[in-house]
């Protein structure tokens, strides 16, 4: 099975580790953050150059590096069968798991649980776990035909 790891840049071990779980139990995964990863290595040249700075919400959508950026992960999706978010996550991500949604994928959450940090919207996800509930999440997976 295919799976695509969401996820923010603040959480890149979590999602990492989330990814290296998912490739034990067989799947092929695409973490956006994974270590020599051509696209993340080029979000991080993007922000650390302060290339970023300039853009807005609009005029990033015209930039070349930033369309190179969304290519590249579009293209992962696209070919993913499961999207996993790991939170907290920002707008990227959240785009990425709902335009998953909308294309009839499997969705999963898994994060960090607070009292009065939630969103309706994770009612569209086939399922939301805690971090103390990663094997849950492993074991549907794992569980999933493929």
């Amino acid at each position: 099975m295919e799976i695509y790891v969401a996820g923010s840049s603040k959480q890149v071990a979590m999602c990492r580790m989330i990814g290296k779980l998912l490739r034990i139990l067989g799947h092929d995964v695409y973490v956006f953050c994974d270590i020599g990863e051509p696209v993340y290595n080029l979000s991080v040249d993007v922000r650390e150059s302060g290339h970023s700075a300039g853009l807005t919400a609009r005029s990033a959508t015209f930039d070349t590096t930033v369309l190179q950026i969304y290519r590249g992960n579009m293209a992962q999706l696209m070919h993913a069968d499961v999207v996993v978010l790991v939170l907290p996550s920002g707008k990227s991500a959240h785009l990425e798991a709902g335009f998953a949604k909308g294309q009839g994928k499997r969705v999963y959450v898994i994060g960090e649980m607070q009292n009065g940090d939630w969103d309706a919207m994770y009612c569209m996800c086939d399922e939301v776990f805690g971090y103390e509930d990663i094997t849950q999440l492993m074991d549907r997976l794992k569980l999933t035909p493929q």
